[in-house]
This record gives C-alpha cells, sequence and structure tokens, in this order.
C-alpha cells in the first residue's frame, strides 16, 4: 500500500508522466537532431504579477520589411517545442494536441474553407535556439502562432513576436514574466496561481484548523510554493505543520509525525522524493489508523495516475477524469490511444480551438479573414477578439466533464476553474 500511495502522491503533482511514442504526424513536425547531453528542465521563478499589458503598441517594422504570406491558401500556424531533450515529451504532448485539433478543424472544411498549417521546430528548451527558429518560422509563412511550450523559450518567442505584432496564444507557458508582451496570451494557468485556487479552495471547506504540507525542500519550485502559502495563508498554514521530506524516515523518527496524525486533511506540493514521502504518508496513515486526505492541484494531469490510486485524495484538475461521458470522454478516447498521458496534449488542442473559434467570431462581427493576410493583420484581430472579453468553451476549463468557460486577463493571463476530483480505490 505504502508503495502505491507514493506513486499517487509522486504523480499527483509532477508534470512530466508520459508514455514514450514517436510523433509522425501528416501536418508539418520538424526535429532537428537529439542531443547527447541532456539539459536540466527549467526551474521557473515566480515574479510580481503583471496588473495589464504595457501600454506601448508593438514595435512596428517598415511596411518594406513586412514578410507576405506564403501564397499556398492555407493560414499558417507556428511554433518550437522541445523535441529531442529532457523535456521533449512536453513538446511532443502540446504537438499532438494542437495536430488533433488541426485535423478535426481541416476535415471539418476550416474556416470558411480555409486550412490550417501547423509546423512546429524543435528548440531543444534553450531559449537561446528560438530566434533562428523564430526566423525560419516567419520565412515559412507563419502568420499566427502557439509561441512555445516552455516558459523560458516562450520569453524569447514572445519578444521577437511583439516586434512583428504577432498574435501568440501559447499552451503551457507559464512564467509571469511572459505576459508582459503584447498579443501574448496563455492557455494554461499562470505560475502559482493554482495556489491560489488551492487556497480558495480549502476555505472553501471550512476545516476550521490548520492544514499541513507536505514537500521536498530539494526542489526550489516546492519551496517556493511552500513559502508562498505559509505567506498568503497564515490563518491555514503554520510554520510547525511543515513536513520536508528531504530526509529519510525511519521507525526512530515516528514520534515527530505525531503533530500531524489529528489531521484529516493534508496538502502535498509537486516535486517529492519517492521513498521519503513513501515513508512519511505511510506512516501517517498507519499510525493514525484511518484514510487521510491528500490535497493537491495538478493543472498537467496524468490520465494513467487513477490507475494506481489505493487510498483517498483530492486534486484540483482541469476537469474530473471520474467522468465517462460528454466530451470528455471522447476526448479521452482520442488521447489515450495515441499512448501520450499528459494534460499537455488537452492544452494544445484547447489553443487551436480558442484560435479557430476566435477567427470564426470576428468573421461573425463582420471582419474578413484570408490566407493573404500578414501576421500583423491577424494580430490586430485576434488581439481585439481576446482583449474585448472572449468567452471559450475549453476541455481544460474545469468542469465536470471537462468542458468549462474560460476568459483572460487584460495582461493575457486565462480564467479558468480547476474542479476537485475525489478519489476512493479500494485495494
Amino acid at each position: 500500500m505504502k508503495k502505491l500511495l507514493s506513486y499517487l502522491l509522486i504523480a499527483t503533482m509532477l508534470i512530466c508522466s508520459f508514455s514514450v511514442v514517436a510523433c509522425n504526424d501528416e501536418i508539418i513536425d520538424v526535429y532537428e537532431e537529439p542531443e547527447t547531453e541532456a539539459t536540466e528542465k527549467e526551474t521557473q521563478n515566480p515574479t510580481e504579477k503583471p496588473t495589464e499589458k504595457p501600454t506601448e503598441k508593438p514595435t512596428e517594422k517598415p511596411e518594406d520589411d513586412e514578410k507576405e504570406p506564403i501564397a499556398d491558401g492555407k493560414i499558417h500556424i507556428g511554433m518550437t517545442a522541445p523535441l529531442s531533450d529532457d523535456v521533449a515529451l512536453f513538446g511532443m504532448a502540446v504537438q499532438r494536441g494542437a495536430n488533433i485539433a488541426v485535423k478535426e478543424i481541416n476535415e471539418a472544411g476550416g474556416i470558411n474553407g480555409v486550412e490550417l498549417l501547423l509546423t512546429v521546430y524543435d528548440d531543444k528548451n534553450k531559449a537561446e535556439n528560438v530566434v533562428e527558429l523564430y526566423e525560419k518560422l516567419v520565412d515559412e509563412g507563419m502568420q499566427i502562432s502557439l509561441g512555445s511550450v516552455t516558459s523560458s523559450c516562450c520569453k524569447v518567442f514572445a519578444e521577437n513576436a511583439q516586434k512583428d505584432g504577432m498574435f501568440v496564444l501559447t499552451p503551457s507557458a507559464t512564467n509571469l514574466d511572459v505576459f508582459e508582451y503584447d498579443r501574448l496570451y496563455g492557455m494554461d494557468i499562470a505560475y502559482m496561481e493554482e495556489m491560489d485556487i488551492l487556497i480558495d479552495y480549502l476555505h472553501s471547506l471550512d476545516i476550521g484548523k490548520s492544514v499541513p504540507i507536505i514537500y521536498n525542500g530539494d526542489y526550489p519550485y516546492a519551496v517556493e510554493r511552500k513559502d508562498y502559502l505559509l505567506e498568503k495563508a497564515p490563518d491555514l498554514f503554520k510554520n510547525d505543520l511543515v513536513i520536508d521530506d528531504e530526509f529519510y524516515w525511519d521507525e526512530m523518527e515516528w514520534d515527530l509525525l505525531d503533530p500531524f496524525l489529528e489531521y484529516d486533511n493534508l496538502v502535498v506540493l509537486d516535486y517529492l522524493d519517492n521513498t521519503s514521502l513513501d515513508m512519511i504518508a505511510g506512516d501517517i496513515e498507519f499510525l493514525s489508523d484511518e484514510d487521510k486526505n491528500f490535497i493537491g492541484v495538478c493543472t498537467d494531469y496524468d490520465f494513467k495516475w487513477g490507475k494506481v490510486i489505493d487510498q483517498g485524495a483530492t486534486v484540483l484538475l482541469p476537469f474530473d477524469i471520474n467522468e465517462r461521458k460528454g466530451d470528455y470522454a471522447e476526448f479521452f478516447d482520442k488521447y489515450y490511444d495515441i499512448g501520450y498521458d499528459n494534460a499537455l496534449v488537452a492544452l494544445g488542442y484547447d489553443a487551436v480551438y480558442a484560435i479557430y473559434e476566435a477567427l470564426l467570431l470576428a468573421i461573425e462581427n463582420g471582419g474578413e479573414i484570408s490566407p493573404e493576410m500578414t501576421a500583423a493583420e491577424f494580430g490586430e484581430i485576434l488581439d481585439g477578439i481576446f482583449a474585448d472579453g472572449f468567452e471559450f468553451d475549453a476541455l481544460t476549463g474545469g468542469e465536470g466533464d471537462g468542458r468549462g468557460m474560460v476568459t483572460w486577463n487584460a495582461d493575457g493571463r486565462v480564467k479558468k476553474k480547476l474542479v476537485p476530483v475525489k478519489f476512493e480505490y479500494d485495494l
């Protein structure tokens, strides 16, 4: 049981659980040769949240320098993603979801008969690769963009896109400094805002006492989240109710768990060590002789997680994975057959459909959309739609069957719900 519980809690918070499969699509997918040395996964650092985007207009290029669209009768969408580094499956997941959406839209007739074309280049999760790849995408006719998958790469992408007046809807970049750029919007919840949602959820439970936190002090990302919770919600969390699982527990240290045994609910933060978490969580369950509710947030959800759960847990997710009907179930079938396990696929899927529906709305409002339009022209239209209270019914919108209405803040951050999903599996 302890081992299974360990898998549960690790999967709850990790955003990197994928099944490795090849990506061969009919839509343009571009790879670079894999590197021999893996790069370290980028660590996201919180910055002060902007309240609105800068008021300056995108830097205008001389009219003669503006790229003319490629005359192939299609609307070109471009992006970069890690496809061959240590987080390649992040990029492959987003790419796959975007590909599914493009294929569906084109098969349904496109945008008034105009098809979409998606091109993805491998940035290897290195920001220094993005400028050259961005220019390559522009040269090949990019008119709209999904930016980049990781925040460090997306920041460079957004800086260049702003100069061209390009519209960018990144499926998964979340660092707040990315949202400083004009005409850039996000599909995933911005960094640390999931902690605000967690705080609101715990307040709604009216628990009546503080909630313990389990985290790993070896991971800066987890430490930042722990510190954020303690600072933002001192009524919910106290320093003496925090367990750092970086050290190994043994029977001689069981007495250190005594202060936590009386609590029915415990918060678990991401990036936890397998062995020590197994000891901590397992011992808490064993010593208290009753089930505990481990609460967490996982916006990039692992679909296979439910298969290893043997204890009760509540996780705030973009959709209720217990639902087996409606739009979510239909998407799950497409998704699962491919072999990817992470909700980043759904974010890529949502991002393309959000652009599609925004363009349809522009047409409905009397605008003209054609494949002959420049990136700046598409950028002006899409930015106007998204900044004007555009509502999109997203798979990752935080409602029961996966559909939920999302909108965007003035600075481009998405506003969406997360739904608490309760798991109670018996061995």
